[in-house]
């Protein structure tokens, strides 16, 4: 009953069995000689996966959740390596027991593995200083079943070798594991969480645009419609965070950047700390939201964001939170699935560099993915015998 209600939460079907490696080297193990015929798929808190991509077919779950080591923390260069199967939430507070910090992060679902955020779809690069987990990933090792152990490593890059980290970030387990990874970490700064009334996307995007025109870097931002705030917080040195705080104060931002902007509450590290924490608690990408099923992650430039999200009907809500100064993905939670399929063959998604359902629809009769050839290329390269499901079979 627990299996099925695991995999029932995220639109799962259940596998045919399950498999529990207790750390990496079972994990590789589990890849290497998984036989033929049925494939495996690779879950760590299954809030990303596809099951579009392995279609109806049966297949073997391997679950990460004991491969949650860390292995090593680099106090001098602030880097940190743990298995790949660690959750969001739990090396956040390790790391805090050490005396370092996540907060050069946006927020991740807390329940989310580091390996699974790694390996999950995105729909772009990542961008510089946005908070993204993939710009921080200076290394990491996998194994595919048929080119076996992949390592970048840290340092010295000249002796490296290829670097095939995009093939499994991103990757979604088509091709082969990330078994452990290595992140910048940072000690921790003093936080300041600055919060503007923002009814609209529009005042949202002016907002992010006062932030980026007048100078001042804010590690994440965050908005959502329903509660009409655009929240933005920065990190820093005390000094320098003071020195920011009454630039805001001063309201220079308003006046050189937005002239209609409002004066924003600023507000302390504790009760960013908190606000980080109840958004971590309940992502809007997560596939066990009950608004799942009906909710569209669409990913705009910032040029188009705030009309075309202003411009939306039959929406029940809209969230945001991972602004950069090119654009932000919303997640977009309509009043019932038939208006987020209609939204994704409608003349409104056209502005929209990116758009897709949280939840695909499933059944028998869900087509068969049309594989570029350069994917079928790729899969026959590390995976010819087919054992892992994911991916052009």
């Amino acid at each position: 009953m627990r299996k099925t209600t695991y995999y029932n939460a995220r639109h799962v079907p259940p596998p045919v069995q399950e498999h529990w490696p207790k750390d990496c080297e079972e994990l590789n193990t589990l890849i290497l000689d998984a036989p033929g015929g049925v494939g495996r798929v690779i879950f760590g808190g299954g809030q990303h996966i596809r099951p579009q991509h392995f279609a109806m077919r049966p297949f073997e779950a391997i679950r990460t959740d004991h491969c949650h080591r860390i292995l090593h923390l680099d106090r001098e260069s602030a880097l940190v390596t743990v298995e790949a199967g660690i959750r969001w939430g739990d090396l956040r507070e390790k790391l805090r027991e050490d005396g370092f910090s996540l907060c050069n992060y946006r927020p991740y679902p807390d329940a989310a593995s580091l390996g699974g955020l790694l390996a999950k779809h995105s729909p772009g690069a990542p961008y510089w200083l946005s908070g993204d987990l993939r710009e921080g990933c200076v290394s990491l090792s996998a194994v595919s079943p048929k080119i076996g152990a992949y390592r970048y490593l840290e340092a010295p890059r000249k002796a490296c070798g290829p670097d095939l980290r995009h093939l499994f970030m991103g990757g979604e387990g088509q091709l082969g594991a990330i078994l452990d990874v290595t992140i910048s970490v940072q000690k921790p700064f003093p936080a300041r969480l600055i919060i503007w009334e923002a009814p609209s996307a529009s005042s949202a995007v002016a907002c992010m645009r006062a932030l980026s025109n007048s100078g001042l870097r804010a590690t994440w931002c965050h908005w959502k419609r329903s509660a009409g705030k655009f929240h933005a917080v920065i990190h820093a040195p005390t000094r320098l965070l003071d020195a920011m705080v009454a630039r805001v104060q001063a309201g220079l931002l308003a006046l050189d950047s937005a002239p209609n902007l409002p004066a924003p509450t600023i507000q302390g590290d504790e009760e960013a700390r908190d606000f980080r924490q109840e958004l971590e608690w309940d992502m809007p990408e997560q596939r066990s939201r009950s608004a799942a099923p009906r909710t569209l992650a669409i990913t705009y430039s910032l040029a188009d964001l705030g009309a075309a999200i202003d411009g939306l009907r039959a929406v029940e809500d809209v969230e945001i939170m991972d602004f950069s100064s090119h654009g932000a993905t919303a997640y977009i939670a309509f009043e019932d699935i038939a208006a987020s399929r209609d939204f994704l063959t409608s003349e409104s998604s056209e502005l929209a560099l990116h758009a897709h359902s949280i939840i695909e629809p499933l059944s028998s009769e869900t087509p068969d993915i049309h594989w570029p050839k350069w994917s079928e290329t790729l899969k026959n390269e590390f995976d010819p015998n087919r054992r892992l499901a994911m991916g052009p079979q």
